[in-house]
């Protein structure tokens, strides 16, 4: 369980069966209208810092922005499964030009060789897992002592099931988009093994707004877990 002193949030956009994108192999395009890259940008100026998958960073490789510029960057960290990060973190992404600006966290499951490291710029942190917690728990430990107050995660499914797993996630923002999208490769809100029923974190509506012009529903939604 994370430490309750800091708060963590997730947002995302989903289809009305789960799907959180329509084509992985395409070049990036939001699912949402530009009323939710609004109401995402508005929730990262509340946030501190943003986290996310390998798999979020190859979909969109570029900072990640706030609505209000007069704020400071949010600190951006990155969670990879995968030993070879020429694959799964492209040496030419643009966020590394954010480096001298912002801290951009790369955190790993093995110790990288420096021979990996140097073709990254030389201001990013380099955080490697042990194995004797589970990963969103050393996530959270390590933005607590970096004074962070509210933490944001953008996904992908396998990460927010993580969290969820370790009851670490306070508040999901959801867009409900009205799509039915289908397919069994599409990535989808939340991966993992699944939880069983009475074991299930379950979702209370705090507030919902419409938007006629595209039929989309925006709501906050607190996160129960059983006791």
């Amino acid at each position: 369980m994370k430490l309750e002193t800091m708060k963590i949030v997730a947002c995302m956009a989903s289809s009305a069966d789960g799907r959180i994108a329509y084509d992985i192999a395409a070049p990036y395009k939001a699912l949402g209208s530009a009323e939710d890259l609004l109401w995402l940008r508005t929730i990262r100026d509340a946030a501190q810092a943003v986290v996310y998958g390998g798999s979020t960073f190859r979909a969109y490789p570029k900072l990640h922005a706030r609505e209000d510029k007069t704020l400071p960057l949010l600190a951006h960290g990155i969670v990879t499964r995968a030993v070879d990060l020429e694959v799964s973190l492209p040496v030419d992404a643009p966020l590394w030009q954010a480096a001298t600006d912002t801290e951009i966290t790369i955190f790993t499951p093995v110790e990288i060789p420096m021979s990996q490291r140097q073709r990254y710029p030389k201001q990013l942190c380099w955080v490697t897992f042990t194995p004797d917690k589970p990963y969103p728990l050393q996530v959270c430990a390590y933005y607590q002592s970096k004074s962070v107050e509210t933490l944001l995660i953008e996904g992908g499914g396998q990460m927010l099931y993580a969290f969820l797993q370790e009851k670490c996630l306070d508040t999901l923002f959801l867009t409900w988009c009205p799509l039915l999208l289908g397919g069994l490769q599409q990535p989808q809100m939340l991966l993992g093994e699944g939880f069983q029923f009475e074991n299930a974190p379950r979702l209370k509506i705090e507030s919902t707004r419409h938007v006629p012009s595209t039929d989309e529903l925006f709501m906050t939604l607190s996160v129960q877990y059983p006791s």
